[in-house]
C-alpha cells in the first residue's frame, strides 16, 4: 500500500484540488481488504471527496444497469472501453507471491466458489517406479542388499528405499524419510531393514528436525521402530551384527560418533535406549564391516575403513551399555605411504579380513595388525568386495570382476589370495561405466548385483558372464524433463552430459545420447530445461552453458541435430543458463527463457526435415530473468514469470519476428492459453503455500482434461490439486524426493505423472488415479 499512497501525492488526506483522478484510481484499484487501512489515514475533506466520487460512480452504474434491462444500454466508444474495464475490475484478484503482490484477472466463468475450492481432490497418485541408484555420493558404499530369500534387491535413491522384485520388474517403496537416505542394512534374522538419512531441511512452521533411523519390515513396508533426532549432519552408516543382533550406527557428526541399539527394545511407540555413544575417527569413514565370529571376550568386533586409514574396533560390555576401543591399523611395513583411501572390507573364514584400496591393492589384516599386501590386485581402485561362497569376489574400477581362493596368510610374505577367475564387464547398448560402489550376491543363482558411481545397477551372471542394466539413471543432477505428445514416452536431461528417452509403460530407458567432451567443453553439457514439440518429432534441451541442443525423434530413434549458442549480452557478461523452454502449438516457434533477463523467440523452418532450422528474433528484455513461459493457443501472445515475480505479457508478430511488451492483463474470457500454466496466476494461486518465499515453487503441470494440477517444491514434495487451484490447503502431498522437485509433467494421456528431483538425481513415475465424476 505504500506505493499507492505515494502515488496519491505523499501523505494521505492532503490531496489538492484537481486530484479527482487520483481518488478515482484508488476507488478502482483497491481491493476490499485494503480499504480499512486507507480509510483510517484519510482526513475528513479527503473522505468527503472520495465518497462523492464513489456516489457518482454508483449512480452511473445504476443508470447503466437500468438501460441494459430495457435493452438500450449498449455503451459506445470510450464508454465501451470503460465498461470493459469496470467489468474486469470485479474479476481482479491480488495475492502475495514472494515479495510481490500479484494482480491477476479471473475469467467471468469457470472459477470455483469458496466451497468448490476446498472440495476433495478428484484423484490421487501412486509411486510405481523410481529410476536411479544413489551411487554418486561419498557415502555411496554398502548400499545394496538382497532379502533373505534372494527375491528382493534393496537399495535407495533420494528419500526412498526401493524393494525391487527384479525378476518381475516391480518395485515397492518405504517413503517415511523426509530427506536423502544415506544408508541401509538388513537384519540377519528377520525381514527387517534399517535406513538412515541426512539432516532434513526445516520447512516453514514445522520446527527443527534432525536425522533419524527407521527400522521397517520390507515385506509390507510397516514401521517397526524409529530412532529420532539421532545426531547432527547425517546417519553415515548402519550395520547389523549377526552374532548379537545389535544394530550399530555411525553418525555423520564431526566425531563420527558410534551408537548402538538392541532390537529387543523396538516397538512402534517405544523410545529405544542408546547402548553406546562414543567418538571414533577424525578421518572420513566410508563404512564398517562386522565380524561374525568375534573373540569370546568381546561383544562384537568390526573394521572401520575410509580416507587414508582403516581401524579395528573392539566392543565390550560396560555396565548396562557398551564401550568401544578403536585401534588404527598401520600399513607402513607393507607400503610406506599407504593408500589415499580404503574403499571396502570383508571378513574371511579364518578370522582375517581383506581391505580394498584406491590403488588397486588388497591388504590382509587380523585385528589391529596388517599382515600382507597383494599389490595390483586390480589395475585401478577396488570398489567393493564380498564372499561368493568360499571365494573372495572383488569389483574394480578397471571394469573387472575377480575371484580369489582364500588360503593361509603368511605375515609379510603372502596374502594367501590366489586369483582363479576374472571377467571384463561390458554392458551392451548402455552408457554404464563400471565404477563399483557396492555389491550383493545371490549364491543359489550365481548372480552379482553391482551398483556403480554412474547411479546404475548392473546384474551380472557369473556362469554366462552376461551383464545388463536393471536400474538406470543419470550420473548427476536432473533438471530437464519433457513428455511426448503422442506416445507414453518422456525424456530427461542431466548434468551428466546426456539426454535419455524412457518408455513409461515398460519403465525402461530406450534411447541415450551422450555428448563428446573436449578441451572447449571439458564438463560436457549440463542440461537444465527441455520441451517436446506438439508434433512429437522434435526435442530441444537447454543447458547451463547457454546452449540449445536440438534433436529429432523419428522411428524410435533419438538423433542429434545441432547446438545453438546464445552468446553473452556483452563481452564482460557471465555465461548463464537457459531456464525454460516451450514450443508453441504448431511447433513453428520456440521460446527460450534465459537467465540473462531475456526471452528469446525462434522461428522454426524445415521442421519436417532431418535438420530443422532456427532463426532468432530480437531479444525481449525483462527487468529480471524469466523462469516460466506460456504461449496462447493462437501464438499471438506469450507470457513469462520472472525472478522478481512479475507476470509479463508480450504480443508476437511472427512476420516481423518481433515481440512487444503489453501493459494490460489479457482477458481470460477471450484469450486462451496453451500447454501447462505458469506457476503464478489466477488458476495456480493455490499452489503457493503459506510461509514460502517466491523461490519455493518450481513447476506445475495440468492434465489434458483440466481436472488436476500437480506441482513440485523446494522441500521434495509433490502436490496434487484440483484445477484450477485456488485454495492452498486443498491438496494431497506426496513425498519421496529429497531435493528441489524441479520438473513435473503429466503424460499426455494422463496415465502417469513424471517428476525429477534435481540434486537428488531421481526420476519418479506416479500412476494417476482419477476419481469418477
Amino acid at each position: 500500500m505504500a506505493s499507492k499512497k505515494k502515488a496519491a501525492g505523499g501523505k494521505a488526506g492532503t490531496a489538492k484540488k484537481g486530484d479527482e483522478g487520483v481518488y478515482v484510481k484508488i476507488a478502482e484499484k483497491l481491493i476490499s481488504s485494503d480499504w480499512e487501512s486507507v480509510y483510517a489515514d484519510l482526513d475528513a475533506p479527503a473522505k468527503k471527496k472520495l465518497f462523492a466520487i464513489l456516489d457518482k460512480k454508483k449512480e452511473i452504474l445504476k443508470k447503466r444497469k437500468a438501460a441494459e434491462k430495457k435493452g438500450t444500454g449498449q455503451p459506445k466508444g470510450n464508454d465501451k472501453r470503460a465498461s470493459v474495464k469496470e467489468q474486469q475490475q470485479g474479476r481482479k484478484v491480488n495475492y502475495n507471491f514472494g515479495s510481490r503482490k500479484l494482480t491477476v484477472l479471473r475469467p467471468s466463468k469457470g472459477v470455483p466458489d469458496k466451497k468448490e475450492q476446498k472440495r476433495a481432490v478428484e484423484g490421487k497418485l501412486k509411486l510405481i517406479k523410481a529410476h536411479g541408484y544413489s551411487g554418486n555420493f561419498d557415502e555411496s558404499r554398502q548400499n545394496i542388499y538382497l532379502s533373505q530369500d534372494g527375491k528382493y534387491l534393496l537399495y535407495y535413491i533420494a528419500a526412498v528405499v526401493v524393494v525391487f522384485d527384479y525378476a518381475a520388474n516391480k518395485q515397492t517403496f518405504f517413503t517415511k524419510h523426509n530427506d536423502d537416505v544415506t544408508t541401509i542394512c538388513v537384519s540377519p534374522n528377520k525381514t527387517w531393514c534399517a535406513s538412515g538419512q541426512k539432516d532434513p531441511k526445516d520447512e516453514p512452521g514445522k520446527g527443527k528436525d534432525l536425522p533419524k533411523v527407521y527400522v521397517w519390515n520390507y515385506t509390507n513396508m510397516k514401521q517397526v521402530a524409529l530412532m529420532d533426532d539421532v545426531c547432527w549432519g547425517k546417519i553415515s552408516r548402519v550395520q547389523w551384527s549377526k552374532k548379537t543382533n545389535l544394530l550399530y550406527c555411525l553418525c555423520g557428526d564431526d566425531d563420527q560418533t558410534l551408537k548402538a541399539w538392541d532390537p529387543k527394545d523396538f516397538g512402534p511407540k517405544k523410545k529405544v535406549e542408546t547402548l553406546i555413544k562414543q567418538p571414533t575417527m577424525r578421518e572420513l569413514i566410508y563404512g564398517f564391516e562386522i565380524n561374525e565370529n568375534p573373540a569370546a571376550e568381546n561383544t562384537d568386533e568390526f573394521i572401520l575403513f575410509g580416507k587414508r586409514k582403516f581401524a579395528y574396533c573392539y566392543i565390550t560390555k560396560s555396565g548396562k551399555g557398551l564401550a568401544a576401543k578403536i585401534k588404527a591399523v598401520s600399513v607402513v611395513s607393507l607400503k610406506k605411504d599407504g593408500d589415499k583411501a580404503y574403499n571396502c572390507a570383508q571378513f574371511l573364514s579364518d578370522g582375517n579380513y581383506a581391505v580394498g584400496s584406491s590403488s588397486g591393492a588388497i591388504y590382509i589384516a587380523k585385528g589391529n595388525e596388517a599382515l600382507a599386501i597383494l599389490e595390483s590386485a586390480h589395475d585401478k581402485a577396488v570398489g567393493s568386495m564380498l564372499m561368493a561362497n568360499d571365494k573372495l569376489l572383488t569389483a574394480g574400477s578397471d571394469r573387472k570382476f575377480k575371484t580369489f581362493k582364500v588360503g593361509k596368510c603368511e605375515k609379510g610374505k603372502s596374502t594367501g589370495l590366489e586369483q582363479d577367475w576374472e571377467c571384463s564387464v561390458e554392458v551392451k547398448e548402455s552408457d554404464v561405466v563400471m565404477l563399483p560402489r557396492a555389491m550383493a550376491y545371490n549364491s543359489s543363482e550365481g548372480t552379482v548385483f553391482c551398483g556403480t558411481k554412474t547411479n546404475q545397477i548392473v546384474q551380472f551372471e557369473m556362469k554366462s558372464e552376461d551383464a545388463k542394466v536393471i536400474v538406470d539413471g543419470h550420473d548427476g543432477q536432473i533438471w530437464a524433463l519433457a513428455t511426448s505428445p503422442n506416445e507414453t514416452l518422456f525424456a530427461t536431461g542431466g548434468y551428466d552430459n546426456a539426454v535419455k528417452v524412457w518408455d513409461a509403460k515398460t519403465q525402461k530407458c530406450i534411447a541415450t545420447y551422450e555428448f563428446e567432451k573436449d578441451d572447449d567443453n571439458p564438463k560436457g553439457h549440463q542440461f537444465c530445461s527441455g520441451h517436446w514439440s506438439n508434433k512429437g518429432d522434435m526435442l530441444v534441451f537447454g543447458t547451463e552453458q547457454s546452449n540449445l541442443a536440438v534433436f529429432v525423434w523419428r522411428n524410435k530413434e533419438l538423433k542429434f541435430v545441432s547446438v545453438i549458442n546464445i552468446p553473452p549480452k556483452t563481452d564482460d557478461a557471465e555465461i548463464e543458463a537457459v531456464s525454460y523452454l516451450r514450443f508453441n502449438n504448431d511447433a513453428s516457434l520456440l521460446a527460450a527463457a534465459h537467465m540473462d533477463s531475456n526471452l528469446y523467440i525462434y522461428t522454426i523452418t524445415k521442421a519436417e526435415s532431418e535438420a530443422p532450422e532456427f532463426e532468432q528474433w530480437a531479444p525481449m528484455n525483462h527487468i529480471a530473468a524469466p523462469t516460466n513461459v506460456q504461449f496462447t493457443e493462437d501464438s499471438k501472445l506469450v507470457k513469462t514469470l520472472t525472478r522478481d515475480y512479475e507476470i509479463a505479457h508480450w504480443s508476437l508478430d511472427a512476420a516481423a519476428k518481433k515481440g512487444k511488451f503489453v501493459t494490460s492483463i489479457p482477458d481470460p474470457d477471450t484469450t486462451k492459453w496453451a500447454d501447462d500454466p505458469l506457476i503464478a496466476g489466477w488458476d495456480t494461486q493455490g499452489l503457493y503455500q503459506k510461509g514460502w518465499d517466491g523461490t519455493d515453487l518450481n513447476d506445475a503441470t495440468v492434465t489434458s482434461d483440466n481436472r488436476l494440477i500437480a506441482s513440485g517444491d523446494d522441500y521434495g514434495c509433490v502436490r496434487l490439486h484440483n484445477y484450477p487451484a485456488i485454495e492452498p490447503e486443498a491438496c494431497l502431498e506426496y513425498h519421496g524426493h529429497a531435493e528441489f522437485v524441479v520438473g513435473v509433467e503429466f503424460l499426455r494421456d494422463d496415465s502417469q505423472l513424471i517428476t525429477c528431483g534435481g540434486s537428488d538425481q531421481a526420476i519418479f513415475q506416479w500412476q494417476v488415479i482419477k476419481s469418477k465424476k
